[in-house]
This record gives structure tokens, C-alpha cells and sequence, in this order.
């Protein structure tokens, strides 16, 4: 009987330690790397061939823009046309950056900054998807996407990883099933 008791009390601390240890445990670092790639690849196909025709009508031309509270609570207003058109331009790069692996973290910031501004600056235009690359993009500011597979592991071998923690595959596999469980429930 008192073993049984040491037990449930113990239970929860073992559960923890073990959470932790899968957590941080060391895993191959190329399915990171082909997702970051990947994702760069279709960010490239977006905002170098389809936006491009969009971008005009969406951001540039609107006399006046549908914010989001958040923009107007940071102080944030919408730039004049040739800056939006920077800040487009930085956007195209960064993703060329993103699926070449080339300075992948000031890439995925840059991305994430510049991406981030276009998408609450103009709430009309809203798509569950650009929520999503947000989202992916800001989660993979924090990890090792640019340690395999990429130019950043070529140039630099120190930047090179085989492996990575478990965590940073592990949150991009729950982004993906929370925005589709969540996508599905609606539906």
C-alpha cells in the first residue's frame, strides 16, 4: 500500500523528466533542413511569381487600409509606396535566402519582420494560410534549419549540425496539427 502511494506520487516527476529527456533528445537535423528548404521554395513561388501581380492592388494602391488593432496599438502606419516597395523587395530576397540555406536566420528574420508588416497592415486580405507561414516563419527564426542543407553548412563548417533537439521538429509538428485539427473543427 505505501509502495502503490510512493508511486502516484512519484508519477507526475517521472512524467516531467521524461517529457524532457524525449524533448531535448538528439535527432537527425535533415528533415529540418528539407522543410526549411521546402518552405523556401514555395515562399520563393508566392512572392517571386504570384504576388508579384497582387502585391499592386493589395498594398499599394488602397487609399486606406484595414489594420489590425495590434498595428495601430505599436504606433505602426503605412509607409509610403516606395518604401512598401523596399520592404517588398527585402520580402523576395529573404526568401531566396530561406530556400538556399544562405545567412538562413537573418533571412527567416528578415522574412518574418517584413511578411509580418504586410500581413497586419492589411487585414482585407486575410488567408488562413498567410497565418500559417507567419506563424512557421517566426518558429523557425529559433531553431537549426540552416545547419544541414543548406550554403550556411557549406561556407561555414562550424554551422554545420547532423542533429538538432527533438523540440524544433517536434513544435513544427504540433503547429501543423493545431492549425489543421483547428481548420478541420471549423469546417
Amino acid at each position: 500500500m505505501v509502495l502503490k502511494r510512493r508511486r502516484a506520487r512519484n508519477w507526475p516527476k517521472a512524467k516531467l523528466r521524461k517529457f524532457k529527456e524525449n524533448l531535448f533528445q538528439s535527432v537527425d537535423a535533415l528533415p529540418l533542413g528539407i522543410f526549411r528548404f521546402l518552405f523556401g521554395f514555395l515562399l520563393c513561388i508566392e512572392f517571386l511569381v504570384v504576388s508579384r501581380e497582387t502585391f499592386l492592388s493589395d498594398y499599394i494602391k488602397p487609399l486606406f487600409h484595414f489594420t489590425y488593432p495590434l498595428f495601430d496599438l505599436l504606433g505602426l502606419k503605412p509607409l509610403s509606396k516606395p518604401y512598401l516597395w523596399l520592404i517588398f523587395y527585402g520580402l523576395q530576397i529573404s526568401t531566396v535566402g530561406i530556400m538556399l540555406g544562405l545567412f538562413t536566420r537573418i533571412s527567416l528574420i528578415v522574412f518574418t519582420s517584413a511578411f509580418g508588416y504586410f500581413f497586419f497592415m492589411e487585414s482585407s486580405v486575410y488567408t488562413n494560410h498567410y497565418y500559417l507561414i507567419f506563424l512557421l516563419s517566426f518558429l523557425l527564426c529559433f531553431g537549426h534549419s540552416g545547419s544541414i542543407f543548406s550554403v550556411d553548412s557549406l561556407i561555414r563548417k562550424d554551422a554545420r549540425r547532423n542533429h538538432v533537439d527533438s523540440w524544433e521538429i517536434s513544435l513544427l509538428r504540433s503547429r501543423f496539427a493545431s492549425s489543421f485539427s483547428t481548420a478541420l473543427w471549423q469546417k
